[in-house]
């Protein structure tokens, strides 16, 4: 950005000068001069060339994209088999090879193929070849419009579609809630399509926290015996799928709704004993500690219970996430070996 302005105003600045400074005045015949429009262009063009060479050095942001393998949880077999397929990048290098044959032969013919011969033939054109020769340009420019607003529409048509949809059937379960004044121990739905109670309904809230290890199955096991027989209480079980915070603004809502079904199956899987109408199911994406503190204090949930050490955690006392959830909220926090 910082080149792109600074390659704006250096080269207005360079070509107003050079009027100046060549004509001795500043109007449109000496602004309107090729010497002066070609100084103001190269000034422009070079100076935010230098700017973002730059930058680019004293701050590079290379992507690295074996992100994409080890941090990015593929729950659909389809996508499994593109990931596998493209793992030698033979794709992306035949894209390249395309991008970069074809770029150059364009611009070999507009810029010197086409034009060259015009300008040493000294050929001016008559007015009826200037309204074809500006029509082309037009007609160029509104296919290369049309190209770049809707070819990623057509591209992306399948996954707008799945949104849309999901959006309407949540949509639809948000209108089958029970309103907030009903009694207390009335069952409805909740945000993510499973059985709970109606907020209204509780009293207390505790979270806890399942990852699939075994110390957060013992914590699950612990609240429900602590209020099994305590009306009022609601269990929010929790389960956060990690994502490093970078990919979690870029990822899109069709994976992300793949990957959170991956969180909602093993939640499934886990049998809660007596009246399971008590527990609601919560799948978070994006970093443990930040979503267990998040939904906690979103809830108003007066206890926190975790597996002391998790699936990650080789230490023989805290793990990190535990350790690190315990220093960042002022809710109790109860911690299960």
């Amino acid at each position: 950005m910082t080149g792109a302005m600074a390659g704006i105003f250096g080269g207005i600045l360079c070509w107003l000068a050079a009027a100046e400074l060549l004509y001795d005045d500043i109007s449109i015949f000496s602004t309107g001069q090729s010497i002066t429009l070609l100084l103001g262009n190269i000034v422009s063009i070079s100076l935010s060339g230098v700017i973002c060479t730059i930058g680019s050095i004293l701050k590079p942001d290379n992507f690295d994209f074996s992100i994409m393998k080890q941090r990015i949880v593929v729950v659909d077999e389809k996508i499994r088999s593109i990931i596998e397929k493209d793992s030698d990048d033979r794709i992306l290098r035949g894209i390249a090879k395309f991008s970069y044959k074809y770029a150059i032969a364009i611009s070999i013919i507009l810029v010197i193929v086409w034009p060259l011969p015009l300008y040493f033939s000294g050929y001016v054109f008559s007015l009826d070849v200037y309204v074809i020769w500006v029509g082309i340009s037009i007609i160029w420019a509104i296919g290369g419009a049309l190209v770049i607003v809707f070819q990623p529409l057509i591209e992306a048509r399948s996954t707008i579609v799945k949104v849309v949809r999901n959006m309407l059937y949540h949509s639809q379960l948000d209108q089958n809630r029970i309103p907030k004044d009903n009694v207390a121990g009335t069952k409805t739905y909740a945000n993510d399509g499973t059985r709970g109670y109606a907020q209204s309904s509780f009293d207390r809230i505790i979270l806890v926290a399942v990852d699939g290890s075994l110390n957060s199955l013992r914590a699950l096991n612990h609240a429900i015996q602590m209020y099994d027989k305590i009306s009022g209480i609601k269990i929010l079980v929790l389960n956060v799928i990690e994502w490093t915070n970078d990919a979690e603004d870029s990822i899109d809502d069709e994976l992300a709704m793949k990957i959170e079904e991956k969180g909602r199956r093993m939640l499934s899987s886990i049998l809660i004993k007596n009246d399971i109408y008590k527990c609601e199911r919560i799948v978070k994406l994006g970093d443990p500690v930040n979503k267990i503190v998040e939904v906690a204090e979103k809830n108003h949930a007066e206890m926190i219970i975790l597996g002391a050490r998790g699936l990650g955690s080789t230490a023989l006392n805290l793990g990190s996430i535990s350790s690190k959830v315990v220093g960042r909220t002022s809710i109790p926090v109860l911690l299960i070996n």
